[in-house]
């Protein structure tokens, strides 16, 4: 497994580089292409205010992805009502995993200043 996550990061990075490289431009780390405005200065404090919601918002997408997305006319009442709940409960779980991102990364922005950010959330 860490053999794969090492082998994932390295290619990540190769291609980004070598995007980098083939465009002619050079390859610098925490390069920022956007000008720092005062209002960066609230990205990471609202970033963790808002962190809990995301917990709220997963489940909500998730069932109407569930409806919306997946439904087809020949789908009986059962099938609408378990994909509806399978995508409240994989909604769930990605508001689970986002709320923690998001919370740290407000974290970062506001230790930063918000220099790094080109906008709130991801």
């Amino acid at each position: 497994m860490k053999k794969f996550l090492l082998l994932t990061v390295v290619s990540i990075v190769l291609c980004s580089a070598t995007q980098s490289f083939a465009a002619g431009e050079p390859i610098l780390m925490f390069t920022v292409d956007h000008e720092w405005t005062w209002q960066n200065l609230s990205y990471g404090p609202l970033e963790m205010l808002v962190s809990p919601v995301f917990i709220i918002i997963g489940p909500v997408a998730g069932v109407n992805g569930g409806i919306e997305y997946f439904n087809e006319e020949e789908d009986t009442v059962f099938y609408r009502t378990m994909k509806s709940t399978g995508g409240a409960i994989t909604g769930l779980f990605i508001g689970l995993a986002a709320a923690p991102a998001v919370l740290l990364k407000g974290g970062i922005d506001t230790l930063t200043g918000g220099a790094f950010t080109t906008g709130a959330f991801f």
